[in-house]
């Protein structure tokens, strides 16, 4: 299907970058960033370079985390931490994409509305950065989790289900849906962001994402940003649990993500 839209003029203007990460664990409140990779894709064609980076998390990977990302503490503890690898990627976008003021930024993710955005704000602002003026300045215009875009748009019959007959939505399930093929090196984050494009561009999902676009039926990067900071700041304020507590307690800031 690839990149199309129905109105000219916005299509010369679109960079849809994707992004992912990898993380410690899966609490969004607790954990981590260990990696960030984003890739980018345009309705001119222009082929545009992928950033990634591994980041020094200032803490141990959880053991499952490591199971799954190959990343040890041992490679991850002279990466750049967190603000550096931020700035490199700030960099990297005003380097690589259009730099005029009409130009449309649209952000995708697989549930990174649910993990991978709260999980970034709550570790950047851990480490002392604005937030909101950091996402103010990559300007970015739209933006659309890939998640629940799919459980509305995909055809169920096409993913596998569990042993409680439950659809698996995970990404390496939905890829497979969508191009037929097994997602090779799945839980790196490059790989990832890059298997995210290709959903946009299948031939299940190309024209909604387009008609999405086309009738700006996007969520706001910068609403998304300050509703997780909001979420930040009342998690901060919330009492610890006791440690009986803990024990038996679901960690209530664990968000699902793609594993």
């Amino acid at each position: 299907c690839g990149l199309h839209t129905n109105n000219s003029e916005l299509m010369t203007k679109i960079v849809v970058c994707s992004i992912d990460l990898e993380t410690t664990g899966l609490s969004v409140y607790n954990d981590r960033v260990c990696q960030i990779g984003v890739s980018f894709d345009s309705f001119d064609g222009v082929e545009r370079k992928p950033f990634q980076t591994l980041v020094n998390p200032g803490r141990a990977m959880s053991k499952k985390a490591a199971e799954i990302t190959g990343l040890t503490d041992d490679v991850l503890r002279t990466a750049p931490d967190l603000i550096t690898a931020l700035l490199s990627l700030y960099k990297h976008i005003e380097d690589t994409l259009p730099s005029s003021e009409d130009a449309v930024r649209v952000l995708v993710s697989y549930n990174g509305h649910g993990f991978d955005l709260p999980l970034l704000v709550s570790d950047a602002m851990r480490h002392g950065m604005d937030v909101s003026r950091y996402f103010d300045s990559i300007r970015m215009s739209f933006a659309i989790d890939l998640l629940p875009f799919c459980r509305q748009h995909l055809d169920a019959d096409l993913l596998p289900k569990g042993a409680k007959g439950r659809v698996s939505f995970k990404l390496c399930d939905v890829y497979k849906a969508c191009s037929g093929h097994v997602l090779d090196g799945a839980h790196d984050a490059l790989v990832d962001c890059r298997a995210t494009l290709e959903l946009i561009k299948s031939d299940h999902l190309c024209d909604h994402f387009h008609a999405r676009i086309d009738a700006r039926q996007c969520d706001i990067p910068t609403d998304i940003i300050a509703k997780c900071i909001t979420q930040t700041k009342a998690q901060k304020d919330k009492p610890p649990l006791s440690k009986k507590r803990k024990r038996g307690a679901i960690d209530v800031v664990t968000s699902r993500k793609k594993v």
